[in-house]
Formats: structure tokens, C-alpha cells, sequence
């Protein structure tokens, strides 16, 4: 059997539910990426698969355009089905999504299988917008949740745009924006009377005048 008829043999396992068949045609470290959130192995890969074909009715890869080179076959796939029963997906921390009865339709994304010997070793989706999970669980109306680490890297990054004084980097801590207010404070003096600015030299000794908020 070619490498192309065991990846069509492989799909067409995963479209009927024949999870026995489909595990037959990958090796035990086979690792499924690039759909997901983050790559999942064997098991994760034929549970998230089973509940996929159980939530969605006529769950279909449209596998086309199957190329063989060497140890790997190049092809499309776009995933459809009916949301027609509650959809599961613990692993992913995402809460129970009820039946909608939304006809979900991705985009076309292209997909490579790398094969040890005769088996299906990697399962590697190209991403693309509205592809994926996310894209599927987005049109079912849920979304999937942030991980931690990113939920903290976009915590840091809303700190740093709104207090670039505590930003890293070169411009951090006393090196940055506070460090240079506090220079200009320090030669720069408010009288009562008036409401100019008077500028003190590194001296002491005041120099020109000037009117907040005019370039002199």
C-alpha cells in the first residue's frame, strides 16, 4: 500500500469512527500539531477526533490534492459538519458548547503527513485565520480559553504600554521616562506669581523664561 492510499485509509478511519483502524495506521509517538493550541500525541489526538465526529454530524476532512514525496505526503483538508450534539472539550479547558445546529465550514488549510516506514508518525496543519479549533469552536459562538502564560504575557504587555517607566529594556527603572521627568522637574521651577517656567542651569543660575506649552 502507498503512502497516499494509508493516509486516505487513515481519514477516512477518522470519518467513520473506526478510532481502531485510525490508531493501526500512525506510530505510538505520533504527534498531531498545528490545529490545536498545542500539539497533542496519539491519544489526545483520537479522543479530540472521536468527539469531534460525535458532535458534528457529517464530520468530513474534504481531503484533496494528495501529493507523495519521499517519506511524506502533501495534501488539503477542510473539515465541515453539523453541530447537531453537545460538544466536549475537557483538554482544552473549554466548558460544555450545547448543540447548535450551526453548519460549521473551515477554510481549506494544507496538512503534512511525515511517515516511519508505514505508519503516520506527524500530522502537521498549516495555520491560517479561521482555521483550526479556534475557528471551528468560534463559529459553533464559544471560544477557546488563554492559556496562563499568555494570559500573563498580555497582562505585561497592557503594564508596559501604560507605564513605560516599568517596562524592561534599556529605558527600565531609573534608566527610563521616570529617571528623565525627574531631570526636567529638578531644572525646571513653577512661580507663584506668574505662570512661567523658569529654566535653572546645571549652576544654579535661572536663564530664559517661558510660557507652559509654547516652544520658545
Amino acid at each position: 500500500m502507498s503512502k497516499t492510499e494509508i493516509v486516505k485509509e487513515f481519514i477516512t478511519a477518522l470519518q467513520s469512527g473506526d478510532m481502531a483502524l485510525a490508531a493501526d495506521c500512525i506510530t505510538d509517538d505520533f504527534v498531531f500539531s498545528g490545529w490545536t493550541p498545542r500539539p497533542l500525541d496519539k491519544r489526545e489526538f483520537l479522543a479530540l477526533q472521536n468527539e469531534l465526529r460525535t458532535a458534528l454530524r457529517g464530520y468530513s476532512f474534504n481531503l484533496s490534492d494528495l501529493n507523495e514525496r519521499d517519506d511524506r505526503v502533501e495534501a488539503f483538508i477542510q473539515i465541515i459538519g453539523a453541530h447537531a450534539r453537545d460538544l466536549a472539550l475537557p483538554t482544552f479547558g473549554l466548558p460544555l458548547v450545547p448543540a447548535t445546529g450551526i453548519d460549521v465550514f473551515l477554510p481549506q488549510e494544507r496538512v503534512d503527513f511525515t511517515f516511519d516506514g508505514d505508519k503516520i508518525k506527524q500530522m502537521n496543519v498549516e495555520s491560517m485565520p479561521g482555521g483550526g479549533l479556534a475557528g471551528l469552536i468560534q463559529q459553533v459562538g464559544s471560544e477557546l480559553p488563554i492559556p496562563p502564560r499568555l494570559r500573563e504575557i498580555k497582562k505585561e504587555k497592557s503594564i508596559s504600554l501604560c507605564h513605560p517607566e516599568r517596562s524592561e529594556g534599556p529605558l527600565s527603572g531609573e534608566r527610563s521616562f521616570a529617571a528623565l521627568r525627574m531631570t526636567l522637574l529638578h531644572r525646571l521651577r513653577l512661580t507663584r506669581k506668574t505662570s512661567s517656567l523658569k529654566w535653572i542651569d546645571r549652576e544654579g543660575r535661572p536663564g530664559r523664561e517661558a510660557s507652559p506649552g509654547i516652544d520658545g
